[in-house]
């Protein structure tokens, strides 16, 4: 009998823990998802922003506007700093496997899961935010820096940006956006 009783309030302890853990669980959640909400409208107002730039100028030797040749490919991912996340990591990592043709490239991973699966799948990593909890704007300027200098420079033909999109606490979407080169859809003019 002592036995069952030490094993029932055992259970129950645990059960007050599991509580607790779900409650901070899901006020991170909640915190998070209003973050991602709020950066919905502005990220979508920066990229058309570039888009109209891009259309209407009349200069085209800017190097970030022509296109050539992809024989290398740069991949920006950005995925989740832990496991135990579903198919979180692993659906980003699969889209970008899915889109590259190529055996091998360079990537710029934003949390470590990402940096860890693409490193061992044989992908250059030529820089990388170590968490994307913590990072900063400096970060972000840092890594895009060192996208655009490699497309300058000719050391990758395109810069792809990996994110997910969140729709729902049940459904993200992996999102592919390709950064560079900058492309407009001239009949949209």
């Amino acid at each position: 009998m002592k036995e069952i009783k030490t094993r029932i309030k055992s259970v129950e302890s645990t059960k007050q823990i599991t509580k607790a853990m779900e409650l901070v669980a899901s006020s991170k959640f909640r915190k998070a998802k209003e973050r991602a909400e709020s950066s919905r409208p502005y990220f979508n107002t920066l990229y058309n922003t570039v888009q109209d730039i891009a259309k209407n100028t009349s200069n085209n030797k800017n190097v970030f506007l022509k296109g050539r040749e992809v024989k290398k490919v740069c991949y920006i991912v950005i995925a989740g700093d832990r496991g135990l996340a579903g198919g979180y990591n692993s659906n980003i990592l699969k889209t970008v496997m899915a889109h590259n043709q190529l055996s091998s490239g360079k990537v710029i991973p934003v949390g470590k899961k990402a940096k860890e699966s693409l490193s061992k799948r044989g992908y250059e990593v030529i820089d990388s935010i170590v968490s994307v909890e913590e990072a900063e704007y400096q970060d972000a300027a840092r890594v895009a820096q060192v996208a655009m200098d490699a497309y300058k420079n000719g050391e990758v033909d395109e810069v792809n940006l990996v994110y997910t999109k969140f729709i729902s606490a049940l459904t993200q979407e992996p999102t592919l956006i390709k950064l560079l080169p900058i492309t407009v859809d001239k009949n949209t003019k």
